[in-house]
């Protein structure tokens, strides 16, 4: 389920599971919406789980107060959420990062719709840490702590990169 937590002090880390993305990219289907889906790896809950998947996720969603309920009475994501949702079914660039130990793996994602960019960094094998980016500046950086973080902690260590561009 996603979650808010304090790094430090005053630092807040955002981590969605990877059902969570899946119901944010399944709200509004969109062309992008499928290429992010690809991109991240992600998969669809079974058919005859779907259900089941949905209400765990909302119900998760809404405990952590990442949902918030119209005036008409609907449930709607909160604006934290809306924000990413929408970076990901409106994404034109992705550049995904693979770390690989051995026969384990953790994966980075920065996905990019229009000016806004966010970065995914998979936290556990089915949740993801999400940070928005301020600027397309600040990707190289990005990059560079977490491929440097990874390879500074031992050897036997390999990183992959992956760039999709809609314009390409």
């Amino acid at each position: 389920m996603s979650e808010t937590t304090a790094a430090g002090t005053d630092e807040q880390v955002t981590i969605y599971t990877a059902y969570e993305i899946d119901f944010m990219l399944g709200l509004r289907d969109t062309e992008n919406g499928r290429i992010t889906r690809e991109q991240v790896g992600l998969r669809r809950a079974p058919e005859s789980a779907q259900e089941f998947v949905t209400a765990a996720v909302t119900s998760g969603l809404r405990a952590r107060g990442k949902v918030e309920r119209s005036d008409d009475g609907q449930w709607l994501l909160g604006e934290e959420g809306q924000v990413v949702a929408t970076a990901l079914t409106a994404a034109d660039r992705w550049l995904g990062i693979a770390l690989a130990e051995g026969e384990a793996m953790r994966m980075a994602f920065i996905i990019k719709a229009s000016e806004a960019i966010i970065m995914l960094t998979q936290d556990e094998l089915d949740s993801f840490v999400v940070t928005a980016l301020p600027s397309s500046d600040e990707v190289p950086t990005s990059v560079s702590d977490i491929v440097l973080a990874f390879l500074e902690e031992g050897n036997e260590r390999t990183v992959s990169l992956r760039r999709t561009d809609l314009d390409a």
